[in-house]
Protein backbone atom coordinates (compact mmCIF):
# COMPACT_ATOMS: atom_id res chain seq x y z
CA UNK A 1 0.00 0.00 0.00
CA UNK A 2 1.49 3.45 -0.60
CA UNK A 3 0.27 6.67 1.73
CA UNK A 4 0.05 10.26 1.75
CA UNK A 5 1.55 11.70 4.73
CA UNK A 6 0.02 14.78 6.17
CA UNK A 7 0.66 16.96 9.04
CA UNK A 8 -0.01 20.42 10.79
CA UNK A 9 2.96 21.42 8.33
CA UNK A 10 1.18 20.28 5.16
CA UNK A 11 2.18 17.29 2.91
CA UNK A 12 5.67 15.76 3.44
CA UNK A 13 7.48 15.76 -0.01
CA UNK A 14 9.06 12.44 -1.03
CA UNK A 15 12.87 12.41 -0.23
CA UNK A 16 13.01 14.55 3.44
CA UNK A 17 12.43 17.68 1.04
CA UNK A 18 9.68 19.48 3.41
CA UNK A 19 6.35 20.14 3.05
CA UNK A 20 3.49 21.17 0.57
CA UNK A 21 0.26 22.20 1.22
CA UNK A 22 -1.08 20.86 -2.10
CA UNK A 23 -2.03 16.94 -2.11
CA UNK A 24 -1.05 17.06 -5.86
CA UNK A 25 2.45 17.51 -5.22
CA UNK A 26 2.66 15.41 -1.88
CA UNK A 27 5.00 12.52 -1.98
CA UNK A 28 3.62 8.70 -1.69
CA UNK A 29 5.05 6.65 0.48
CA UNK A 30 5.28 3.07 0.82
CA UNK A 31 4.10 0.84 3.97
CA UNK A 32 8.12 -0.03 4.30
CA UNK A 33 9.01 3.81 3.87
CA UNK A 34 6.53 4.47 6.79
CA UNK A 35 9.08 2.82 8.96
CA UNK A 36 11.44 5.50 8.72
CA UNK A 37 9.64 8.18 9.60
CA UNK A 38 8.19 9.81 12.88
CA UNK A 39 4.42 9.65 12.14
CA UNK A 40 3.50 11.35 15.67
CA UNK A 41 0.26 13.62 15.14
CA UNK A 42 0.39 12.78 11.53
CA UNK A 43 -2.85 11.63 9.22
CA UNK A 44 -2.21 8.80 6.98
CA UNK A 45 -4.28 9.03 3.65
CA UNK A 46 -3.52 5.74 1.56
CA UNK A 47 -3.27 6.25 -2.13
CA UNK A 48 -4.57 3.19 -4.31
CA UNK A 49 -3.95 3.43 -8.05
CA UNK A 50 -7.06 3.95 -10.01
CA UNK A 51 -6.76 3.86 -13.94
CA UNK A 52 -3.50 5.00 -15.84
CA UNK A 53 -1.49 6.83 -13.85
CA UNK A 54 -4.20 8.68 -11.35
CA UNK A 55 -4.82 7.74 -8.03
CA UNK A 56 -8.11 8.06 -5.39
CA UNK A 57 -7.22 8.69 -1.76
CA UNK A 58 -8.86 7.05 0.95
CA UNK A 59 -7.97 8.81 4.71
CA UNK A 60 -6.75 5.76 7.35
CA UNK A 61 -8.73 6.16 10.60
CA UNK A 62 -6.64 5.87 13.69
CA UNK A 63 -6.84 2.81 16.12
CA UNK A 64 -6.52 3.19 19.69
CA UNK A 65 -3.02 2.02 21.08
CA UNK A 66 -2.85 -1.01 23.02
CA UNK A 67 -6.45 -1.97 21.92
CA UNK A 68 -7.29 -5.23 20.05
Amino acid sequence: MNYHIKSNKGYRLSGGFGYTKKKSEAGIFTSEELLNHNLDGCTLLQVEPHGYGKFSIKQIQPTAQGKT
